[in-house]
């Protein structure tokens, strides 16, 4: 297809962030789009909300009319929709669609991709640029993960799973950080720092590489590459604040409103690339410094026994350490994991034994599956056993659960998971 304008494209896997994103940009470049997906969610309900033709279930009539039919890495190859002889991922499709766009900021990395996409959009949206972004979570002000504004730029999450980052060809890429994850595509360290290095060098301007990447990732394509954390870099991060050279090359200062230390370093690497893309310093300051945040990122939900509720979406060990440093200091803490894939536990299970130290109660639910199957060696069962914490609690179900959470009197309450146990506290929280 040269354009996909009046084309009939069939998504299947719609309730997950990437392919609903797709699918509503899509429907704003003029296709004709429908979808699936095997259970409802807030991606689901949000593009239900649309008007946009999504349902639950197979239907091979429907992805049968389609001119292309857009899967989910979650979907597996054998789904009776994708019986499609145009049947392409949705990391093609990204890689696709980003061709309509005159430029494509490119945000990858293992932690903090989301937000650093997320504070580039909203500067833009402050600016009035003519964009679209599509992100791995829900822009806690707009309430989206996609929106379609202007063709000029294109702000997207670049996920570096099935290798789905590389049907990219950025203008600015950034790549915030890299740690061993997805076990179950990538064999060793080294083949994800292969696949993050040719990501770098599909890059055709600006390569932007986060603390420490410079020493993983030689860039030779790009005609600039920046490690944003060196000496000599015009922003810098000193006590705590963000450090730049405003106006008539004197040292200003701000602070966004979520000023966790990770949470620094994002903005640092979103005011270069909004540099790159020629906006004023005013806007961009204007904008990190407001920035709400993303859903599940630290996401405020309320109180239970008057316990604060805190909803985030680490999944890996190291997001979890950050997560937990950022409450424990002076508070009593209960935190409730639900691990996500039997892989990443398995592989990471020696970083998993340690990485909850400080929570004065540690839950920990069955695994979020996802596209797995079961493995002993990766279940909640093994990863209790491994964990050093004293306190532990090892339920079967978010019943037993909430059995827990009854009698839990904590300061904080964190609910930490990539899967449904978000979905699960919500509705608790609702009816208690």
């Amino acid at each position: 297809m040269q354009n996909i304008k009046g084309k009939r494209i069939h998504f299947v896997g719609v309730n997950g962030s990437g392919v609903s994103g797709l699918m509503i940009v899509s429907h704003r470049l003029g296709a004709i789009v429908s979808g699936s997906d095997m259970v409802e969610g807030e991606y689901f309900n949000t593009l239900k909300e649309l008007g946009l033709n999504v349902y639950t279930g197979i239907n091979t009539d429907i992805a049968g009319l389609a001119d292309l039919v857009v899967y989910s890495s979650a979907v597996k190859t054998n789904h009776p929709e994708l019986q499609n002889n145009n049947a392409i991922t949705r990391g093609e499709f990204l890689g696709y669609i980003s061709k309509f766009f005159k430029k494509t900021i490119a945000i990858a990395g293992t932690h903090g991709k989301t937000t650093t996409s997320c504070m580039i959009s909203h500067v833009l949206r402050l600016a009035k640029k003519k964009y679209c972004y599509i992100i791995g979570g829900i822009d806690a002000e707009t309430e989206r993960n996609s929106e379609y504004f202007g063709n000029d730029i294109l702000v997207v999450e670049a996920c570096e799973y099935k290798d789905n980052f590389l049907f990219l060809n950025p203008t600015i890429s950034v790549i915030t950080s890299i740690e061993f994850d997805h076990p179950d595509y990538f064999k060793s360290f080294d083949n994800l720092v292969d696949s993050f290095t040719k990501f770098a060098n599909n890059t055709t301007t600006t390569v932007i590489l986060g603390e420490n990447v410079e020493k993983l990732v030689k860039c030779t394509r790009a005609h600039k590459c920046i490690c944003a954390f060196e000496h000599t870099m015009p922003i810098w991060i000193e006590n705590n604040t963000i450090c730049y050279y405003g106006e008539d090359n004197k040292i200003s200062t701000f602070m966004p409103i979520q000023n966790q230390e990770f949470n620094l370093k994002n903005a640092v690497l979103a005011y270069l690339v909004l540099t790159e893309l020629g906006i004023d310093k005013k806007t961009i300051v204007e904008g990190l410094s407001n920035f709400v945040g993303v859903k599940r990122r630290q996401e405020f939900l309320g109180y239970y026994n008057n316990s604060i509720v805190i909803s985030d979406y680490a999944h890996h060990p190291t997001q979890i350490k950050n997560l937990i440093a950022t409450y424990i200091k002076n508070k009593t803490v209960t935190l409730f994991f639900e691990p996500h894939t039997y892989s990443r536990t398995k592989q990471l299970m020696n970083d998993f034994k340690t990485c909850f130290i400080g929570v004065d109660t540690l839950v920990i639910l069955p695994v979020y599956s996802a596209r797995e199957d079961y493995d002993i060696d990766g279940d909640s069962k093994t990863l209790f056993k491994n964990i050093t914490n004293k306190n532990k609690v090892l339920v079967n179900s978010y019943q037993e659960a909430e059995k827990v959470l009854r009698n839990i009197h904590s300061d904080i309450v964190l609910i930490v998971g990539a899967g449904s146990i978000d979905a699960w506290i919500r509705s608790t929280l609702i009816n208690p």
